[in-house]
């Protein structure tokens, strides 16, 4: 498990770009006068807190739920991204704060300060605890895996606060990944950080999609530099530990990357990656790297967030609550059913347990991958596996069926297979007396 060193020279993330640069390489860089990212800047630039970018959103029940798993408030707090350059482009009015986004904050910022994933535990559990605001965490259907009974008390307040409220110093050359399953999130949580950093007034890189250039955030304004600007120029004229904000892929083969994963980087990197296996271990191969595995949506967050879509057609409380049951908490894939959506999911994802090999699933579950077959890629395995954290160890990945109704499918589907294993083992356990006399009549009963 990687630790972070600090050297005297790694820890400048108050210090900005060199002015040189936009001599030194004209081509490549462009101090931005006007358009959407220099907008946001001067909206954003040094004018917190962050409260006064929020809005209360009213929470209107539709009438086709009647009983509710957990409490559902009548309002919620959102960053507001309602006619905001940049954030009006997103999918949503408004970015909710998951309590996972402040949980993996705190993370990240202990890690940098307090120097490796084992001190993080030993010092931040209670932080993290406050940082989940004391809900539920669900994973599907109703089952809870991490629940906080007792209120936080002042004490755990002022601790998150602290974590919050300030940032750590980067180190260069290092990347905190933020991956899990496919629609929880991590894009919105790569807002939200670029939101809280604009506002303390905090140097940053930016960079979204599967463009050429990212944007740099300071004092001075907002640069556009081209991803194709040489390591050794990015190394000289930018503070090393300067943060950069990543989503999406930034290398998947090797002499494939880019100056945010190219050897010796004066960043330190943010990086929202995909789950696919190819890009964490190009990820997990990195020296000076971490991974962090982010919970999904639970019940309640999806039942919120849906008064954020921008959509004119918005899925039901009822459809959400069967969507999420049946096919898993990926938000992006419940909010865009159709009409005849679930039906038609119902039927692929029939087919889909059809494909998959008994031997192969099992030796993949057990490494926490992704089963695959010769018939079905990742992004299929996805559909019927759910990649979480490990329970309340958010840096190692576990695989699980993404909900009850696909593992009682994948069941029936292989019930012959089952009946071979029964058999097979009711006649190991037969050929021993002492256990004939007590679990023959069990296993007789099972295997006929």
């Amino acid at each position: 498990m990687s630790t972070p060193n600090h050297d005297n020279d790694s820890v400048l993330w108050n210090c900005e770009i060199d002015r040189h640069l936009l001599e030194y390489a004209p081509s490549y860089v462009e101090l931005q006068t006007f358009g959407a990212e220099s907008e946001l800047w001067q909206k954003l630039w040094k004018k917190g807190p962050l409260n006064t970018w929020c809005k209360t959103v009213p929470v209107t029940r539709d009438g086709t739920t009647t009983n509710d798993r957990i409490p559902i408030p009548t309002t919620f707090r959102a960053i507001d991204a309602h006619d905001r350059p940049v954030l009006d482009e997103l999918p949503v009015s408004g970015i909710f704060v998951r309590p996972e986004y402040r949980k993996c904050m705190i993370y990240i910022n202990a890690w940098l300060r307090r120097g490796g994933i084992p001190t993080v535990f030993e010092d931040v559990e209670e932080e993290v605890e406050c940082a989940m605001g004391g809900q539920f965490k669900l994973v599907t259907g109703d089952r809870r895996v991490v629940g906080l009974d007792a209120p936080a008390s002042d004490h755990c307040h002022a601790l998150v606060n602290h974590e919050i409220a300030g940032f750590a110093d980067g180190l260069a050359d290092r990347t905190f990944v933020v991956t899990g399953h496919p629609g929880i999130g991590k894009t919105l949580f790569i807002y939200y950080l670029l939101i809280l950093r604009l506002i303390c007034g905090l140097p940053t890189a930016f960079h979204i999609g599967q463009t050429n250039y990212f944007y740099f955030f300071d004092s001075s304004g907002v640069y556009d530099i081209n991803l194709s600007l040489s390591s050794g120029s990015l190394r000289k004229f930018f503070p090393k530990g300067t943060w950069a904000l990543v989503d999406g892929v930034i290398s998947s083969l090797e002499g494939q990357g880019n100056i945010f994963s190219s050897p010796r980087s004066p960043f330190f990197v943010v990086h929202a990656c995909p789950p696919q296996h190819c890009h964490l271990n190009y990820i997990n191969r990195k020296i000076g790297s971490e991974t962090y595995y982010m919970l999904p949506f639970s019940w309640k967050e999806l039942m919120l967030c849906r008064h954020l879509l921008r959509r004119p057609e918005v899925p039901t409380e009822n459809d959400t609550s069967r969507w999420y049951d049946r096919f898993g908490p990926s938000a992006r894939a419940c909010y865009n059913q159709s009409t005849d959506a679930y039906i038609t999911h119902n039927l692929v994802i029939a087919s889909m347990v059809t494909r998959f090999d008994w031997n192969s699933t099992v030796a993949c579950l057990q490494k926490n991958q992704y089963p695959l077959s010769a018939y079905l890629d990742e992004s299929d395995s996805q559909q019927l596996f759910l990649l979480i954290p490990r329970y309340r160890y958010p840096f190692a990945p576990a695989i699980v069926f993404i909900s009850g109704y696909i593992l009682d499918s994948f069941c029936d589907h292989h019930k012959d297979h089952f009946k071979r294993e029964l058999q097979t083992i009711f006649s190991l356990v037969y050929e021993h007396p002492h256990s004939r006399e007590y679990l023959c009549h069990v296993f007789e009963d099972e295997a006929n």
